[in-house]
């Protein structure tokens, strides 16, 4: 998302990452691959949940996590397009994301 962050921003799309990393965790990432966009923790997993995208033991450990996913909504906050991965190896590709938001405008 880092990559193209500035894009969206120019067409008036805002970037918010959700992870179900603790706070702290979630500060020390995005100070090191320098975000301009928030990082949000959800440790208890409820937002991920209410978007369906948790990915039961598929983390450190066993832990739960979220599956890699990117949701766009209009400006009437309606679900127009979403792309939910089951790998967290694999993530959408920035290009798609452009393309799909260059629709929304």
């Amino acid at each position: 998302m880092q990559t193209i962050s500035r894009q969206l921003s120019q067409r008036n799309t805002r970037v918010i990452v959700v992870s179900a990393d603790s706070v702290d965790a979630n500060r020390k990432l995005a100070t090191r691959m320098k975000f301009d966009f928030p990082l949000l923790s959800d440790p208890s997993l409820r937002l991920i949940d209410q978007f369906g995208v948790r990915h039961v033991g598929g983390g450190f450990k066993g832990n739960d996590i979220a599956r890699p996913a990117v949701f766009l909504f209009n400006a009437r906050r309606q679900l127009v397009w979403k792309a939910v991965t089951d790998n967290w190896r694999i993530r959408v590709r920035p290009e798609t994301i452009l393309e799909q938001t260059a629709q929304l405008n």
